[in-house]
Formats: C-alpha cells, sequence, structure tokens
C-alpha cells in the first residue's frame, strides 16, 4: 500500500471530480432537483460540500484561492467547483501531514470559542464529501441519470471504481 492519507484525500478527490464530471451533462432543471433525505438540490449539494472541503481547509491553517462558501452561496460553476475540489485535495494532505494529528485548532465564533483536534477536522472531510455524494447518487437515481460502474452493482465513485480507473485492482485466474 502507498501512502494510506494520500490515497484517502486523493480518492476523496476522484470522487468528487467524477460526480461533477456527471452532473455537468444536466440540465438546469435536474440541476435543481432534489430528493427526500438530500441536503438540497444536486447544485445546493455540490457547492456545500466542495464549499465545506475549502472552509476545512482555511480551519486547518491554508488558504485556498477560490471561494467557494459551503451555505447560501452563488453557484459558482462547474470550472470553479473543479479547481476548488483539486486545490483542496493537495491541500488537505499537505495539512493533514504537516499537523501529525497533534494540533489543536481554535475556532472564533460570536461568543463562543471551540477547540478541536484537527484529525476531527480531516476525518469530517471524508466522512461528509460521502455522505453528500451518496445524496447526490440518490437524486441522480431517481432522475434515471446515475451511470453504473458495472453489473455488480458498483457505484461510479466507490473505492472499487477508483481502484478500476488506477489500475488499482487485478483480475485473473
Amino acid at each position: 500500500m502507498a501512502d494510506l492519507l494520500t490515497d484517502l484525500y486523493r480518492q476523496n478527490e476522484w470522487a468528487n471530480l467524477r460526480l461533477i464530471a456527471v452532473c455537468r451533462a444536466l440540465s438546469d432543471e435536474q440541476l435543481d432537483a432534489t430528493a427526500p433525505g438530500a441536503y438540497g438540490s444536486i447544485r445546493d449539494t455540490l457547492v456545500h460540500f466542495v464549499g465545506a472541503e475549502a472552509l476545512t481547509v482555511r480551519r486547518l491553517g491554508g488558504a485556498p484561492s477560490l471561494a467557494i462558501r459551503s451555505r447560501g452561496a452563488a453557484w459558482p460553476g462547474f470550472d470553479a467547483l473543479e479547481a476548488s475540489v483539486r486545490e483542496c485535495a493537495t491541500a488537505l494532505i499537505e495539512r493533514a501531514q504537516a499537523l501529525g494529528g497533534s494540533a489543536i485548532v481554535v475556532e472564533e465564533e460570536p461568543g463562543v470559542r471551540v477547540q478541536i483536534e484537527a484529525n476531527v477536522l480531516l476525518i469530517q472531510v471524508i466522512n461528509h464529501g460521502a455522505e453528500h455524494r451518496g445524496q447526490v447518487c440518490t437524486i441522480l437515481s431517481v432522475l434515471g441519470a446515475l451511470p453504473s460502474h458495472g453489473d455488480d452493482g458498483q457505484t461510479i465513485i466507490d473505492a472499487w471504481a477508483w481502484s478500476d480507473a488506477l489500475g488499482l485492482a487485478r483480475r485473473g485466474k
């Protein structure tokens, strides 16, 4: 196994980019579709989880050049989402390696001081992205617009699809 930490964030990046690529082909009506239990529309959910990654980079002391906000943000377009995903993946890997799991992040909110270990934020990026990508896939399924990865029920963005895309799985007899 190469570097597990790097692979986790690179798979997250790959899944984000792959889902964005699928969503590029959708109409405005489809991008505004939602489903019960989802965060919101496809468009709002993409902005939310991509923006949340940028916020995490900032919380960990990085400075993403793109200002995609996770709440109440206007639609930035697919190119900006893709650029933010790429930049944040690299920054999260760098921040995770630099912090070494021991840093405490202090956030000042109006009237509240929050201290949290950096690893909590780093783990949340993976969980949060997977949750919201799954919600977008549910909406795509309802719309009949979710391409399948294979006959075995794999999604287009899971670790098996990533492994196949990168040639990390070898099949044979």
